[in-house]
């Protein structure tokens, strides 16, 4: 078959047939298609995705690339299966534990891909053997109830070939190339029962839910069709999980009085650290109330003892928030869900236990930047309400308000007085989000209806300011209480690409208390 024009249908987007997918496979099991075709068709894939019948296509054939095992193992053989993320150690944990519990796990790992660490590699760097014939691994799990190998020559040798390749050529992030190398190998190896499961994070392959849980669904949908048991849950790779789990005594110690927090220092000058909703996917997500609570102390606490004496608690990193809103719906890093529900007030414990400790608390809010494109909609997301409207375009990954309609200036300061009003905050905080780099002509209606004479970048600089200028006199009307704004450190820079007057904010009455 003409490698070449499969390479070239791929690259102009068109779907690959069955027999070009048994070609492209072939080839890589058996070494006769040269790495630089297998790559060049990698990131075609990468850039233009696969469909569904593709994608199950593509498993299929790479899982019979090489024998397929159906094991004897006294049981019904399960597996699991993390898609990685740093400190990721799951398997070492998980496996055992299972086995004690009289499952019948006949593991196959991977190594590292992209930048996070494989679990044969974690195995191999403290001596362990991860290569043993079939009859040796297959014994082991028939004797002790678990085995863990890296992958063989006689396994999956096409998903072997294709690993290494996505490695070195920046295509790890593809959804149809990671379902099917995990599920190639699960297939192949005759797991009838697989867990999967799916990271989220900025440590993992998958930074966002709505990819996380798209990846975990086409992988499902592909064990399923194979006749085989598959579940799949997300977890959060944000940090490392080594070193979280924690003793439990079997009997607890007489309750002791709770400690007084550490305050913190007094001083003119202002000390102070960024929360972000970064830090909130590791604290947050999928957490309860205590728990969150708990997580928060542990934070300010640490802030009160560096000598810091001020906490900016992101409360709306995009068209969402980290608080009980009437204009925004709970963030999906807390809820999991763009539902608008709030099974309790983040905000509300954060300007409690940080006053409790002496620190000032000022809520962070990015007033222009929606969601991403690619994640779904609350129902009550104002941006959807919108989108087909001049009040929101779209650039690069997400969607923004449109800085230049009316309504938008209102409905994001009516967003930040609820704040003012309803939280015994003691500021509000813009950090350097105004226009989008990268903008184009994105706002051409607005700058039609409203332009006034003024060129784009005028029109797009008086929008900032003026906002600005609105937020510090709302804010002002109903508390005394500072506004500050962190900008990017090149000046010129935030006038010409996010058109943020930086010069006028910090030499000018109106704008902000500080930069």
């Amino acid at each position: 078959m003409n490698f070449p024009a499969i390479i070239a249908d791929k690259k102009f987007g068109r779907a690959l047939t069955g027999e070009q997918i048994e070609a492209f496979v072939r080839g890589a099991a058996d070494k006769t298609v040269p790495d630089y075709q297998l790559s060049a068709l990698l990131m075609a894939i990468r850039l233009n995705g696969m469909d569904a019948r593709e994608t199950a296509d593509l498993t299929l054939a790479m899982a019979h690339s090489g024998d397929m095992l159906h094991p004897d193992v006294g049981g019904i053989p399960v597996d699991k299966h993390s898609t990685g993320g740093v400190g990721d150690t799951t398997t070492l944990v998980l496996v055992p534990l299972c086995a004690a519990c009289g499952a019948k796990i006949a593991k196959m790992s991977g190594r590292g891909l992209g930048h996070t660490g494989g679990t044969v590699d974690k195995m191999e760097s403290i001596g362990m053997r991860t290569s043993l014939p079939e009859a040796d691994f297959l014994r082991q799990v028939r004797e002790i109830g678990c085995a863990v190998v890296g992958q063989s020559a006689e396994l999956a040798p096409a998903d072997k070939t294709l690993y290494a390749l996505r490695d070195t050529t920046a295509t790890v992030d593809s959804l149809p190339l990671i379902a099917s190398s995990i599920m190639s190998k699960k297939l192949a190896s005759g797991a009838q029962g697989i867990v999967l499961d799916v990271k989220v994070g900025s440590g993992a392959i998958m930074p966002d839910y709505a990819g996380s849980l798209a990846l975990a669904k086409t992988m499902v949908d592909i064990g399923t069709r194979a006749g085989r048991n598959v579940s799949a849950v997300s977890t959060v790779a944000s940090a490392p999980q080594s070193g979280a789990a924690e003793s439990t005594p079997a009997k607890a110690p007489p309750a002791q009085p709770e400690p007084e927090p550490a305050k913190a220092v007094q001083s003119p000058e202002k000390r102070a650290v960024w929360i972000s909703f970064l830090e909130y996917q590791k604290i947050l997500n999928g957490k309860t109330e205590k728990q969150f609570k708990s997580s928060i102390c542990k934070y300010f606490d640490s802030c009160a003892e560096y000598g810091l004496n001020t906490v900016i608690v992101q409360a709306r990193s995009h068209s969402d928030a980290y608080y009980k809103s009437a204009y925004f719906p709970a963030s999906l890093w807390f809820t999991e869900k763009r539902k608008n529900t709030f099974p309790f007030d983040p905000l509300k414990i954060m300007v409690d236990e940080a006053h409790k400790r002496g620190l000032k608390i000022e809520a962070w809010v990015n007033p222009y930047r929606g969601n991403k494109i690619s994640e779904e909609f609350a129902e009550n997301d104002i941006i959807k309400a919108w989108l087909d409207t001049d009040k929101v375009f779209a650039c690069g990954e997400y969607y923004y308000l449109n800085p230049g309609e009316p309504e938008v200036m209102d409905y994001v300061v009516n967003g930040i007085t609820e704040i003012v009003e309803n939280y015994d905050i003691d500021g509000i905080h813009f950090d350097d989000y105004f226009y989008p780099a990268g903008i184009g002509g994105a706002d051409a209606a607005a700058y039609e209806k409203y332009g006034g004479g003024k060129t784009v970048a005028e029109f797009r600089t008086d929008c900032v300011n003026r906002l600005v200028s609105r937020v510090y006199s709302e804010i002002k009307a109903r508390k005394n209480i500072v506004f500050g704004i962190s900008p990017a450190g090149n000046i010129d820079n935030c006038l010409n690409k996010s058109y943020a007057d930086v010069r006028l904010w910090g030499s000018a009455d109106g704008y902000a208390d500080y930069l």
